[in-house]
Formats: C-alpha cells, sequence, structure tokens
C-alpha cells in the first residue's frame, strides 16, 4: 500500500491532490522531526545521518536539519576516524582565536571546536583526509510513495505523516469547495441546465392604428352679410312720417293730423308710412335668403366633413380590432413562455438548493472527518510527550 492509499482511507479520494500530496509527504517528514524534536529532542538520533568534512570548506547546512553531534579526529593513524573528539560550539565572533595558541578559544587537535557562518559548519582545526571531521545532523528522509519507506526515519512515525497529509488534503477540499459552489442562478453548471433570462416581447406584425387622418378640415362659419342700409333709412322714415316730421322737412307728422282730426291727410301719412316699412321688409327678406344661402353652404360642408369622420373612424376601428386581436395573441403566447420560465426557475432553485444541501452535507463531513483526524494525530503523539531517550537504547521511555 502507498501513503497516497493510506492517506485516502481518511480523506477520501486524492485524485485531484496527487502533486500537493507529494509536496505535503515532505513537509510532513519535517513537521514530525521538528515536533520530535520540540517533544524528545534525544530522540532526534533516530532521525539522524552524518556528513564528513575533510577540508577548509566546511558543510552546508541548507539542505540539512538540526545539528546534533560533531565530531574531529585527533589521530593521523592508518584507522580513520579512530580517535574522535567531540567538538564544541563557538560564537561566530570568536572564529578568528580558533587558531591562536594564546587565545583562551584555541582549538586543538584533542579539543577541537565548530561554529557556523552564512550557513556553512566549518571546523577546527581544519580537518583533513587523515584527520577528518564528522557532522551528526538530522536527516529529512527522501519519501517513496508507493513503497510507503522514508530514509533515516522509523517506522513508528509513518502514521504521523499520513495523518497530517490528511489533515491536509480535507483543509484543501473544504477550500476547494468554495470555488465549486454556484454563485447564482444562472450559472451554467452540470447539475442543471442553465435557464437563459426571460425576454419575450411583442411579436405582432400589425402596428399600433395611428391618429385620424380627414382630407378636409373642418369648415369655418363664414361671416354674415350685412343688413342694407335701406332697412334703417326705412324704418327711419317711417318713425319720422309718425311722430317727428321736422325730421323729414314737413311741418306735419300723423300724429299732428290726428290732433287735427284730418282723417284724409292721417291716411295718407300712413300710407307712406305702410310704404316705407314694406321697403324695409323687402330688404330685410332679401338679408334673409342671402344668409340661409350661406348657412346651406356651410351645413352641407360640415355635412361632407361628418361623413369623412365616419369613414375614418371606421376604418380605425376596424383596425383597432385587428390590433387588439393580435395584442391578446401575442399576451397569451408570453403568457404561457412566462409560466414556462416560471416554472423552469422553480425547478433549478430545486436543483440549486438541493446542490446547496448536498455540498453543505460534504463540507460537514470534511469538518468531522478533520477533527477527527486531528485528534487521531494528538492521540498519536502522547507517548512522547515529555519523554527522553536512554542513554543505552533507541526507544523512548518516560522522563523521570
Amino acid at each position: 500500500m502507498s501513503f497516497t492509499a493510506e492517506i485516502g482511507h481518511y480523506a477520501g479520494s486524492t485524485s485531484a491532490y496527487a502533486t500537493p500530496i507529494a509536496q505535503w509527504l515532505t513537509d510532513a517528514v519535517k513537521v514530525v522531526v521538528a515536533r520530535i524534536g520540540a517533544l524528545a529532542p534525544d530522540m532526534l538520533e533516530q532521525f539522524a545521518t552524518t556528513a564528513a568534512v575533510t577540508d577548509g570548506n566546511g558543510v552546508s547546512l541548507a539542505a540539512k536539519g538540526r545539528v546534533l553531534m560533531v565530531e574531529r579526529d585527533a589521530s593521523s593513524a592508518a584507522n580513520t576516524n579512530d580517535d574522535l573528539r567531540t567538538a564544541k560550539p563557538v560564537k561566530l565572533q570568536f572564529k578568528n582565536q580558533l587558531s591562536s595558541t594564546s587565545s583562551l578559544y584555541y582549538a586543538p587537535k584533542e579539543d577541537p571546536k565548530y561554529y557556523v557562518e552564512a550557513g556553512t559548519l566549518y571546523i577546527k582545526p581544519t580537518p583533513s583526509a587523515a584527520e577528518a571531521g564528522v557532522v551528526h545532523h538530522v536527516a529529512y528522509g527522501a519519501v517513496n510513495d508507493t513503497n510507503e519507506t522514508i530514509a533515516t526515519f522509523p517506522d513508528e512515525f509513518k502514521k504521523h505523516v499520513v495523518l497530517w497529509v490528511a489533515m491536509n488534503v480535507l483543509h484543501a477540499k473544504m477550500v476547494d469547495m468554495m470555488a465549486q459552489l454556484p454563485t447564482d442562478l444562472d450559472g451554467d453548471l452540470t447539475t442543471f441546465d442553465a435557464i437563459s433570462d426571460f425576454s419575450a416581447t411583442m411579436a405582432s406584425t400589425i402596428s399600433l392604428p395611428g391618429a385620424f387622418s380627414v382630407s378636409t378640415s373642418l369648415p369655418d362659419l363664414q361671416a354674415m352679410p350685412s343688413i342694407s342700409g335701406e332697412v334703417a333709412d326705412a324704418m327711419t322714415n317711417a318713425k319720422n312720417f309718425m311722430d317727428n316730421a321736422a325730421s323729414e322737412g314737413i311741418t306735419t307728422d300723423v300724429e299732428d293730423w290726428l290732433n287735427n282730426e284730418d282723417v284724409e291727410m292721417v291716411e295718407s301719412v300712413l300710407q307712406t308710412i305702410a310704404t316705407e316699412l314694406q321697403r324695409a321688409n323687402a330688404h330685410l327678406a332679401q338679408h334673409q335668403a342671402e344668409q340661409q344661402k350661406q348657412m346651406n353652404a356651410w351645413r352641407q360642408e360640415v355635412e361632407q366633413y361628418q361623413a369623412e369622420l365616419q369613414e375614418e373612424g371606421a376604418i380605425k376601428g376596424h383596425d383597432m380590432s385587428k390590433y387588439q386581436a393580435e395584442v391578446s395573441r401575442e399576451t397569451a403566447r408570453i403568457q404561457g413562455e412566462l409560466a414556462e420560465y416560471q416554472a423552469n426557475i422553480a425547478k433549478k432553485y430545486q436543483a440549486f438548493n438541493s446542490r446547496i444541501q448536498k455540498e453543505i452535507q460534504k463540507y460537514q463531513w470534511y469538518q468531522s472527518q478533520l477533527a477527527y483526524v486531528q485528534q487521531m494525530y494528538e492521540q498519536c503523539w502522547a507517548p512522547y510527550q515529555g519523554a527522553m531517550t536512554d542513554q543505552n537504547t533507541s526507544y523512548a521511555r518516560p522522563r523521570k
């Protein structure tokens, strides 16, 4: 079984996380080693390896873990490393005094020392092939996922690695869920078909009837002919003959003749008055005839205009009926499409809500599973809380 397969038992499918899992396995080794260094530093020897130093170039610590011990051979005899002496660390500020025999920090080969500068560890006196130095340091062993092996890494801590990576996979799945959730109802999701926004418009082939269009205008009432001045003149004469003779240049009117009881003159003057009145009536009759003629012509024009209005009204009424029928049909069609759109929206919302509920359940499972794996991970560390390594064995025992 591979590490990835074992991780899948805790985190579910891992197919989408192959690349990060490869990195997390490497990171997990460093995390475990770091925690061992905090809980039981004596146990770091189980994760250690050595690096030889045979010249003054030192050894780079860039790819190495914590330095546990530094040694240097004090004898140049043929049996290499037969007289290893533990080197003591010295602060960088005293590095130049390590070669001075008069300095308290002088480093003879029987009492070697070392310092670190710019990430490189140097041993003094300078080692050689015959008198080599040895740096014991923590090694972050290479991970073989397929074979489920980790170099310089005790088997008892492999479970820690698996659980730590499983926590990262579960957390990554929870983060990825945010990108997978639909942002709105119009999202084009594979869970259900996307629905286009409702945009139905009236597709009537008949335009709304225009305004009335009549070729003639409403006729204006013409000014009536004026009454002839003959009428006024005749009426004035008749009046004067009756009681105002002086205005006519005579001395006696009807009233005067009546007072003189001259019947013949009364009748004669009345006959004259009657003649004047007839003249006035004749002119009035002519005026009324002309007035009636103009009124008849105006009525005829009005009747023609009314006839055109009725004809145009009938045409517009017919067009309006056709337009209203078309509008009714289009309204019914749009209402049908709207009903279908609303039904699709309801269906889509139901699917959207179902998906959200499903994603919520999945997220809750990730949460509970992450808490479970975290608990297991911490339980795996319980035996090492307050532990130290016995000097005569590599196994952990309770600290006294």
